[in-house]
């Protein structure tokens, strides 16, 4: 085996053959080099950006399969959001602009679905519509369960409902819902409170309320029980508003009116006006000229209003039964009085209605209430079109102009899932999901995106926010795709500054610039070739590629510059043998410095994360196309040149070694303090170390004026959580719809939902949920409303049934946060899962358990990927040095920088992400360049039997400048990243130009102080 300073020198003969080779098959070279690009540089021109969740999970990953088994059950859950700014969304005119709205982004190309919470239809249309389904699927759940009071009380509010609904109609068909609706409630006090149903059916007589007051009194009293003396007290108000002169109603009419009464102090209602307006009505019988209070029924208006702010009923029926008797004047009344009491109840009757009809509709919180608003509405328009039916005559003067009906169709909110959801609890923001098509590819989805914005645009793009998996993927693409756009430029300039200061020749700049491009373009080109996409992490590959292969090349041509010169003058012959020398000398240490460099990328290999293995593979195979390139494309692209030669010694190095000299000797007298410092400045970084975290925020990729961050922080308080927890239950159907099973998730997802960072639960099971119905109702109802529950729109994603086999979907939607609290939440959420009868499987899956595993593999990427790269290092070092001595003093100069940066991003608060996890392995294999160039040519000292200090003096003043000239190009180049708006980017560049340049402290004081403190 040749001896290490023989394999390192100048006279290796594998590097001597290579020189040759190089500078005598120059046109060879280049025909091999021309016929490579033209296969990679138009593969790097098609690159895509992908940064997708699928793309930076591992294959077989038990969470991303998981995730995929979830998908093809469900469907996906990316999706595209867009969300309004505070409107009024009573407003048709804002409705109709916003459903066509909808309409149009549905048809763009690549969306395969919309929700939204507007459909076309007046609302009262819509509910009749609706009315059909629901009467089947309550009877039906109430003939299943026939002993449950629940669906009784559901039977009961359906038919009452549907009468309230079709009351407008009148007849036969609304007296049957008044009397279904009756039986049910009669039906549900039998089982909750069998002594009532004595008293109320038949009612014996109309004067002994008391009996029925006291029993009322005297039970237990639930929720069920007051809905259904509610309904059962309404529906049979609604029989007798039919059918006044029915006997068998009038005698009940006591027991009636005692049943609203008591029922007006009681909480909580269906709807807690009802008792109130029902007494009011009451209190005027048939006007004051008959004995009608109409002081009580301002009374009991006043109360319904004020137990239900902003409800328009109570104006409607207080304009329609108490306004009228406000022109009831005495027998002996004047003419004038008359007139005055007409006026009254003129301005009584349409004032009120007015003013109801010209104020923009509010969206009410509950659909019932948004329902009577709109009954009320329509009624407040019949009573104004013919205000004589109601016994007023217009004034003399007096002129009726209604509103005029907003033109066209009307929009209507929708009730149905996940629609519900799509509306802010203060009924003032709306949003709509677009379903994308199924794993689309990057250019169907910027082209996705682009038609978008370009709809919001049109329709005023500073009033929607876009917001959604999608929409962060796209904008993670972007900044991917534009930080290496304008970043490569920028580092291209940057080097040629450098370059042009450093080498005072262009034609050194060009051709070092023009052979770090195509370096660049390999790679990206091989990229392609092997079916991989650029994403946050790759995207900085190019640019490295740019900056390394400056560096090569600046060691190459200076080396070039300080041949000697040759005595036969400026000979073509000269000049080849001057390139020849620099090739041998500069290609040994730059052979070892491409290598540790090279492992330093490839130890990313071994990470769990595709993006950061590509990331490594790509940039280690960069690096040796970096190193064969410099010595192979530059060298022919100058060695024919005849306006560059070797300068030999320039006053610059006649003056160096006075320079090494007195630096050197610097050095060795303060070799312990510069040794004591170096310790004191790990002890300080090893604190840092442990204030370190590993988190990352997908949102704080993005700077501050980035209009994603902004989006997230005005939607997710006002509407809900776009990071989901998808909890996905399944087993047999009659298992899982048992009153058990129920439970206990009714009592998981109760418990979950408290949490700060949830925000809303979306469930199939959200309808029952919110009338208040037990877990066995609802599994009954559910039953029920099997096949409706399929048909409806947006149901799909949420339940699927295959035979017996139920799939139901819980989404926990949380607000996006770090990888961290995600962890933390997930490790919550996991810990309160309940236990469930046998055969049934709960899976927790989404975005957030996602990023909880994404932790987990970025804290393994950093231990692995520094450890292989610190393995690999000293294994190279040890072999091109031969001793151990040497190697572990050669580690302390690397060490200390990736140490030292480690510790000043503990110390500010940057935490191991996705943006800095390869900092540690990519700064180790990058400081340590400069090392093999210092320890190589003090080594080769040491073997000429010069001493320690000599040595070191030799190896500074042949390698000083090099160094230093390209360690600052490097940090430069790198520092550049940092005008990157992009953070991962941003934080990348600085990170690892604080690396070089507290490597080239190291590598000019402290390693040459060990080394003399040593002698080794």
């Amino acid at each position: 085996m040749r001896r290490v300073e023989t394999d390192l020198s100048g006279g290796n003969p594998l590097f001597r053959r290579w020189a040759q080779a190089v500078l005598g098959h120059p046109w060879l070279c280049l025909a091999v080099i021309g016929l490579l690009s033209v296969v990679l540089l138009p593969a790097a021109a098609s690159v895509q950006v992908d940064n997708t969740f699928s793309a930076w999970l591992p294959t077989g990953d038990p969470e991303a399969e998981r995730y995929a088994q979830f998908r093809e059950r469900f469907g996906g859950d990316t999706f595209i959001m867009v969300v309004t700014s505070e409107m009024n969304l009573g407003d048709q005119e804002v409705r109709r602009e916003l459903f066509e709205m909808q309409q149009e982004l549905g048809r763009i190309p690549g969306v395969v679905a919309t929700h939204g919470p507007l459909v076309p239809g007046d609302l009262l249309e819509r509910a009749r519509g609706d009315l059909e389904v629901n009467l089947r699927t309550t009877a039906a759940a109430a003939a299943m369960a026939p002993d449950d009071a629940e669906l009784a009380v559901l039977e009961a509010a359906t038919n009452a409902s549907a009468a309230f609904l079709l009351s407008d109609a009148g007849g036969e068909q609304v007296l049957h819902h008044w009397r279904a609706a009756q039986r049910a409630s009669l039906r549900a006090l039998r089982l909750l409170a069998p002594e009532l149903v004595l008293l109320l059916d038949p009612p014996r007589s109309s004067t002994p309320t008391e009996r029925t007051i006291a029993a009322m009194e005297s039970v237990a009293l639930s929720d069920q029980l007051l809905a259904a003396l509610y309904w059962w007290a309404t529906a049979r108000a609604g029989e007798l508003e039919l059918r006044p002169q029915d006997p068998g109603l009038l005698a009940g009419l006591g027991h009636l009116d005692a049943v609203m009464a008591w029922l007006a102090d009681q909480a909580p209602l269906p709807d807690p006006t009802g008792p109130h307006l029902y007494l009011a009505v009451r209190a005027l019988g048939g006007g004051v000229a008959l004995g009608g209070d109409a002081d009580k029924a301002q009374e009991h208006f006043q109360a319904a209003q004020r137990v239900a702010p902003g409800a328009l009923l109570p104006v409607v029926l207080r304009a329609r039964h108490l306004a009228p008797t406000l022109a009831n004047v005495g027998a002996q009344a004047s003419f004038e009085e008359m007139q005055a009491a007409q006026q009254r109840a003129w301005e009584a009757f349409t004032t009120p209605l007015l003013e109801l009809l010209a104020e923009p509709e509010v969206v009410a919180a509950s659909q019932s209430q948004r329902l009577a608003d709109a009954v009320a509405r329509d009624g407040a328009r019949e009573m104004l079109s013919d205000p004589e039916e109601f016994g007023l005559l217009e004034p003399a003067g007096a002129s009726l102009d209604l509103p005029p009906l907003p033109p066209g169709q009307r929009i209507a909110l929708v009730e149905d899932v996940p629609g519900r959801f799509l509306v802010s609890k203060d009924g003032r923001r709306a949003a709509f999901s677009l379903i994308p098509e199924p794993d689309l590819d990057p250019v169907s989805r910027t082209a996705l995106m682009a038609r978008v914005e370009e709809e919001l645009t049109r329709h005023g793009r500073e009033r929607f926010f876009l917001v959604g998996p999608e929409v962060v993927t796209h904008a993670l693409d972007q900044g991917s795709r534009q930080s290496s756009a304008r970043l490569f430029p920028l580092v291209l300039v940057a080097m040629a500054l450098v370059l042009l200061v450093s080498m005072r020749s262009l034609q050194v700049v060009v051709a070092i610039l023009l052979t770090a491009g195509v370096a660049a373009g390999w790679a990206t080109g091989l990229l392609v070739l092997m079916g991989h996409a650029m994403n946050v992490v790759v995207s900085v590959v190019p640019a490295i590629l740019v900056v390394l292969t400056t560096a090569y090349g600046m060691h190459l041509v200076n080396r070039f510059l300080q041949e000697p010169l040759d005595p036969g003058g400026r000979t073509p012959e000269a000049r080849r043998g001057a390139w020849q020398s620099a090739i041998q000398h500069t290609i040994g240490p730059c052979f070892l410095a491409s290598l540790t460099t090279a492992a330093g990328f490839a130890s990313l290999g071994t990470s769990g994360l595709p993006p950061v293995r590509h990331m490594g593979l790509l940039a280690s195979v960069g690096v040796v196309i970096s190193f064969l390139l410099t010595f192979s494309l530059l060298p022919v692209l100058l060695a024919r040149s005849r306006w560059l030669w070797p300068r030999g010694a320039s006053p610059a190095a006649v003056r160096g070694p006075g320079i090494s000299q007195r630096f050197t000797a610097a050095v060795a007298r303060l070799a312990v303090p510069i040794s004591a410092l170096a310790v004191l400045a790990v002890a300080v970084s090893v604190w840092g170390i442990t204030l370190l975290t590993f988190d990352s925020h997908v949102l704080s990729f993005f700077s501050g004026s980035h209009p994603l961050p902004r989006a997230y922080a005005e939607v997710e308080p006002n509407l809900f959580g776009l990071t989901p927890f998808e909890l996905w239950v399944e087993g047999d159907q009659d298992t899982l719809l048992s009153e058990e099973t129920l439970s206990a998730l009714e009592g998981y997802l109760d418990t979950i939902e408290q949490r700060d960072e949830i925000t809303r639960v979306i469930s199939p099971l959200a309808v029952a949920r919110a009338s208040g119905l037990s877990p066995r109702a609802c599994s009954v109802l559910l039953q029920a409303a099997d096949s409706e529950l399929g048909a409806s729109p947006g149901a799909s994603s949420y339940a699927r049934l295959e035979g017996e086999r139920l799939s139901l979907r819980f989404t926990l939607a949380c607000r996006a946060q770090t990888s961290h609290r995600a962890t933390k939440l997930a490790g919550y959420v996991r810990a309160q899962l309940p236990v469930l009868p046998q055969g049934i499987t709960m899976y927790l899956s989404g975005a957030a358990p996602l990023l909880q595993r994404l932790e987990v593999l970025l804290l393994q990427t950093q231990i692995t990927s520094f450890s292989l790269a610190l393995a690999v290092v000293t294994l190279i070092l040890a072999a091109a040095y031969r001793s151990l001595r040497l190697v572990v003093i050669s580690l302390i100069p690397n060490l200390v920088p990736v140490v030292f940066t480690l510790g000043v991003m503990g110390l500010t608060g940057i935490p191991l992400s996705t943006a800095t996890v390869t900092v540690a392995g990519i700064a180790l294999g990058l400081v340590v360049d400069d090392t093999i160039h210092v320890l190589h040519h003090y080594h080769l000292m040491r073997q000429a039997s010069r001493t320690p200090g000599e040595s070191v003096c030799e190896a500074l003043r042949v390698v000083g400048r090099p160094v230093l000239t390209t360690t600052v190009a490097v940090a430069v180049g790198f520092g550049l990243f940092g005008f990157a708006e992009f953070m991962p980017i941003h934080y990348f560049g600085l990170l690892i130009a604080l690396s070089c340049l507290a490597a080239l402290v190291c590598d000019l004081v402290v390693l040459p102080a060990l080394l003399l403190l040593r002698k080794v």
